[in-house]
């Protein structure tokens, strides 16, 4: 509570309180109010007007005769009482006690009294205005006085410590409490006057019961030894801090001893949290750990344990390789506290630590207090070796604890829906399920939709449901217009009302499918029905899901009766052609036979009846070959033939049901002469339209192929292919040549026909380089060959029927041009056999023709600006460069496939070249920059048979030349070579030379002495280093014997050059720009420590001087250098007499110079 002090006016009338600004009573005192009396009309009752005396005059007068020239006041004592602590706080003093904020002046700890809130047996009041030792204000008793002291001098009874040393933890403190109160304590570990260390406050609101409390504290390593203060305050709301007040309860200060600490070693304790997936307490391979828990390290009591240091051990959060670990601790017995993820549940376990140090158990137990292990000690020395948990005896690694989650067992319902043949509300032998997709509805008891699922091949399932009670309704949309179901009706034959009692494939369904056909209530739980059968997935019980059987009711299904189906006649028929080429097939110039009779009969050989009862009589194919059997019943048939006179079977006989073919023959010989197999109609089950030209309900498949015999066919033919090295033979490597017009004539050149009198037509080579001509008489021909573009015929040209090598070329080029073959002979049983060429007797496949392309080589001239070799993307074509090809040599010159001399070239204005129409073969190509041009050959010379790059320089020096590496060019695919590139960069470079100026005049006169050993750098303008062309850093230089420098294989830019010269000379005169291409000037204008920098020098191509000595107007040789020696300085080659005169110069320079900083 707090205490308030406020004035009353007091009338003649009535007495009023009104209450002010309230002010907080700052010390245990007396509080005194006083009043002024009034009339009831506001006027001081003195005779005095505004008389009244000084407030502390009043104040003074309490409990005395009230001041005589004030007649109208009243005043009232009110005693407010404190306790204060009594720690040192006495700053004046020169006690070596620290001071701590004790006293009143220090806004000390103090709390109202006046409740039975305190600590120890009893309370009394302080004044707040002494604090020396902890117990200076309790030598004797104060009054008022709450509780019975045990010892009247002192009120600081209520805290008992056990024995405090350095490293120890688990110290037992005894802090007896008067009533319910939270506790807050302080102990001062560095003795420094001050309870505000990290570890110092070690009780924070604890909740003490009334009576004796068993408390435990842990000393921190960093306590310092000896005598120090503790500060103890408990108060019902908690909260207290160091200072300030408290509305109940009280503070007591003790003066406490820290003994030594005993050396320790610090304990470690820890391991694996972790998913223990098979529930059986053990560690097993691949249980990963348990992200998101979270552990806590507890002392035996419940409480959180301290490190050496006093401080609190924080939780710890488990990341996914489930390790924890807690160090720097001391012997004691601890408690591990995890707090899992939602949804986990500790594994079987729980055992004890101490007594069982398996690393790959459990240890973790339900608690009322939370999981946890069972206490377990730490004990230096004394823990599981490193064998057992990969640490030493000072470490515990084997606590683990494992979690895993509870399976919720979900239930579900389902089964099939079937079409019911006989209408009895069972799902017989043979009754198909439906199989379209048809809808299901879950409904609940009030018959509200809880979800919807489609059937699959007539199966069902509603999964993952609770227990409960369901309807399933198979829905009325199902029977709509349109529908799956459009016309079904519900099977009425059997229905079962109540599918609780669990009989499986039987009619569960209601019987308006207006309404939709509904189940009857299924109680779902617990002991549903057993090995169900059948289920979607094949397995008795199943539901394809996962449900436990005993969770899953498959026995609830709907059957549904087909509406009844008309008759739909079928038929059958198709053509009797003339095979001439004898194949079975029908070839698109084969016409149907006429005259061939038809028959169809059972496969028995009896009639057939048609739909109307009519016997079904032979037929004769039309002049088109064709016939037809209509009106016919669903069912298994023959066809028999008798073919004209003359005419055989053709090869064939596939069977009509399993090879739907409109172009082969279905008949072979059987007993009564050519008949198919057995075939089956169908009604909507037969050929489509596309296939045969009629609807579902014909087969119009049925073939029958005759022909005539004739003489034997021979064939001739084989191989065009791509001769790459031009040598008239096939090679492994050498690839067919794709789309060769070959043709065929006999030895005039005339159209030859086959011997169905067929025209031989010419033919396309196919993919794979063949061609082959069939069904030919005997005879002589000769085959043509049309080469394409930019191809040309190879050497060879052996007579095929002298030679019959099957990897040769056949093919000459006669008078006109054209490409063919010499005569070739076909006899029958005379041809090259199989080992040869792959065919029989009556064929030659050894005629080949091989042809090779021209080719072409060709890219790119660039200019290589930074020299590397590789064409960049900021680098662009040089045009106008002379490119030449060559022979392998690199000199002899070049025809192309013409007999054409192959001139040099110049590239175009991208930089590109080539040269064409070559022959197959090794060449060189030849680069020759104008010399005025300046240009230089990159790095490079990548060979362009072995590297393929479009980007790199392929050009070397070879004599002075630049020239590519010998390549080759092969017929085929690689006959192009578009890679061969050659990079040119043009530098510019800067020089000349440092010297001693022996006059001092800026200038080089004659015998002026180079200034050899300078450093010489070269820079950009922003004084970083140069780079090079190539992108490397340009290293510095020491000058020459002479003095001279240069820098070379620059790019076009500014540069700035910095001289160091020896010790012992400085700049001479500044005498020009160094862009002013004057070589007898000194260009250094800064000098900057012990060196000297020109201003910026332009570099460009092509616009530096000529005449400076090198004839290059690529390079600058005039940025020169000169320096004076100073006094001391030895000169190279100077006489004395010169040392003489060069004193002299330099006491002119120096005089000269002052006068110019001045």
């Amino acid at each position: 509570m707090k205490i308030t002090k406020f004035p009353l006016s007091v009338s003649v009338a009535c007495v009023l309180a009104v209450l002010s600004h309230a002010q907080y009573v700052e010390a245990s005192d007396l509080l005194t109010n006083c009043v002024q009396v009034t009339t009831t009309d506001g006027v001081d009752s003195d005779s005095s007007p505004d008389n009244k005396a000084d407030f502390q005059a009043i104040l003074d007068a309490v409990n005395a005769t009230p001041p005589t020239n004030e007649d109208d006041e009243s005043c009232v004592k009110v005693l407010i009482p404190y306790d204060y602590g009594d720690a040192p706080d006495d700053s004046a003093s020169d006690a070596v006690e620290p001071d701590y904020p004790t006293l009143l002046g220090s806004a000390g700890a103090r709390h109202q009294l006046g409740t039975d809130v305190y600590l120890g047996q009893c309370v009394d009041a302080d004044l707040g205005d002494t604090a020396i030792d902890a117990s200076s204000d309790d030598d004797t008793a104060s009054a008022p006085l709450w509780g019975v002291c045990a010892d009247p001098a002192t009120d600081e009874d209520g805290v008992v410590f056990e024995t405090l040393r350095v490293g120890v933890q688990g110290i037992k403190v005894t802090v007896t409490a008067n009533k319910a109160c939270q506790l807050n304590a302080w102990i001062d570990w560095e003795g420094d006057g001050s309870w505000t260390g990290a570890t110092e406050h070690i009780f924070e609101d604890e909740q003490l019961v009334e009576g004796e409390n068993e408390l435990t504290l842990s000393v921190p390593t960093l306590a310092v030894p000896g005598d120090t203060y503790a500060r103890f305050r408990c108060s019902t709301e908690g909260g207290d801090e160091i200072t300030g007040e408290a509305e109940d309860g009280e503070v007591e200060d003790y003066k406490v001893a820290i003994e030594p600490a005993v050396d320790t070693i610090p304990l470690r304790v820890g391991d694996y949290i972790w998913v223990d997936e098979d529930k059986d307490g053990l560690q097993d391979v691949g249980e990963a750990g348990l992200p998101g828990a979270q552990v806590e390290l507890l002392n035996a009591d419940g409480s959180r344990a301290r490190n050496l240091s006093g401080l609190l051990m924080p939780p710890q959060a488990i990341s996914d390789d489930g390790l924890y670990r807690f160090t720097d601790l001391s012997e004691g017995e601890y408690i591990l506290k995890v707090i899992p993820p939602d949804g986990y549940i500790p594994t079987t376990g729980g055992f004890d630590v101490d007594d069982n140090d398996s690393n790959e158990d459990s240890n973790c137990q339900v608690t009322e207090d939370g999981i946890r292990t069972l206490p377990f000690q730490l004990t230096e020395n004394g823990e599981p070796g490193g064998g057992i948990d990969g640490d030493d005896s000072n470490g515990n690694m084997t606590v683990d604890c494992g979690f895993y989650q509870p399976e919720i067992q979900k239930h579900s319902i389902g089964n099939q829906v079937w079409v019911d043949g006989n209408d009895n509300g069972l799902k017989d032998v043979g009754e198909p399920s439906v199989s379209s997709t048809v809808q299901l509805e879950l409904r609940d008891v009030d018959g509200n939709i809880l979800n919807k699922t489609d059937s699959n091949n007539g199966f069902y399932l509603f999964s993952n449901l609770e227990a409960g009670d369901y309807t399933v309704c198979l829905t009325a949309s199902n029977f709509g217009a349109g529908a799956v179901l459009e016309g079904y009706t519900a099977s009425v034959g059997g229905d079962e009302t109540n599918p609780n009692l669990d009989v499986d494939s039987n009619d569960n369904g209601s019987n308006d499918p207006a309404q939709g056909l509904c189940s009857g209530l299924i109680a779902l739980g617990g002991d549903e029905p057993l090995n169900e059968a059948p289920t979607v997935n094949s397995s008795a019980g199943n539901d394809g899901v996962g449900t436990p059987d005993s969770h899953s009711n498959l026995t609830v299904d709907f059957a549904v009766v087909a509406p009844p189906e008309p008759v739909v006649p079928v038929s059958v028929g198709n053509l009797a052609w003339n095979d001439i080429d004898e194949d079975g097939i029908q070839g698109d110039s084969e016409v149907g036979l006429a005259g061939v009779q038809v028959m169809l009969l059972k496969p028995d050989g009896s009639v057939v009846m048609d739909l109307g009862g009519s016997e079904v009589v032979p037929q004769v194919t039309n002049g088109a070959g064709q016939y037809r059997f209509d009106n016919l019943s669903d069912g298994d048939y023959i066809v028999r033939a008798v073919p004209p006179a003359g005419y055989i079977l053709t090869t064939g006989g596939a069977d009509a049901d399993i090879v739907v073919d409109d172009k082969d023959s279905n008949v072979t010989e059987k007993v009564h002469g050519p008949e198919t197999e057995p075939f089956t109609l169908v009604a909507g089950g037969e050929p489509l339209v596309a296939v045969d030209g009629d609807d579902a309900n014909g087969n119009m498949t049925v073939d029958l192929g005759f022909y005539q015999p004739k003489e034997t066919a021979l064939t001739l033919g084989d191989y065009v292919w791509v001769d790459a090295d031009v040598d008239g033979f096939q090679d492994p490597e050498e690839k067919p040549l794709v789309g060769v017009t070959v043709s065929l004539t006999d030895t005039d050149g005339n159209a030859v026909t086959d011997i169905y009198g067929g025209s031989v037509t010419s033919q396309l080579t196919n993919s794979g380089g063949l061609y082959r001509f069939d069904d030919l008489p005997g005879g002589e021909y000769v085959v043509h060959m049309s080469a394409p573009a930019n191809y040309y015929l190879t050497t060879g040209g052996l007579d095929v029927d002298d030679d019959d090598n099957n990897t040769d070329s056949n093919c000459i080029a006669d008078d006109d041009g054209l490409i063919r073959t010499h005569a070739v002979t076909l006899s029958e049983g005379s041809e090259p056999a199989d080992s040869i060429d792959g065919d029989d007797h009556n064929g030659n496949m050894t005629v080949d023709c091989g042809f090779y392309n021209t080719v072409s080589v060709g890219n790119y001239i660039w200019e290589d600006l930074n020299a590397n070799g590789i064409q960049d993307a900021d680098e662009a074509g040089l045009s106008g460069i002379t490119v030449s090809l060559t022979g392998a040599d690199g000199i002899s010159p070049v025809y192309d496939v013409n007999g054409e001399l192959v001139e040099p070239v110049v590239t175009n204005a991208a930089g590109g070249y080539e040269f064409g129409d070559l022959e197959p073969g090794e060449y060189s190509v030849v680069v020759t920059p104008a010399d005025e041009e300046g240009y230089k050959l990159s790095v490079g010379g990548a060979d362009p048979d072995s590297n393929a790059s479009d980007s790199d320089s392929n050009c070397v020096v070879m004599d002075g030349v630049y020239q590519t590496p010998v390549f080759k060019l092969p017929t085929g695919d690689e006959a192009h070579n578009k890679t061969v590139d050659c990079g040119l960069y043009r530098p510019v470079g800067v020089g000349s030379r440092a010297w001693i100026d022996l006059d001092a005049d800026g200038r080089q006169d004659p015998g002026e002495p180079g200034l050899p050993n300078s450093t010489v750098t070269l820079l950009n303008p922003d004084g970083t280093f140069a780079v090079d062309l190539k992108g490397n850093v340009v290293q510095p230089q020491l000058t020459g014997s002479n003095g001279e420098y240069f820098f070379g294989d620059l790019n076009n830019g500014d540069y700035v050059i910095k001289v160091t010269p020896p010790t012992g000379y400085l700049p001479t005169i500044d005498n020009g720009d160094p862009d002013n291409d004057d070589g007898t000037d000194s260009n250094g204008v800064r000098f900057t420590g012990d060196s000297v920098l020109s201003d910026p020098v332009s570099l460009t191509w092509g616009g530096e001087p000529a005449d400076d000595g090198d004839g290059d107007a690529s390079t600058n040789l005039t940025v020169d250098f000169g320096f004076t020696p100073i006094a001391s300085t030895q000169i190279p080659t100077a006489s004395g007499w010169a040392l003489g005169l060069m004193s002299f110069l330099l006491s002119v320079v120096a005089f000269w110079r002052r006068r110019r900083d001045s």
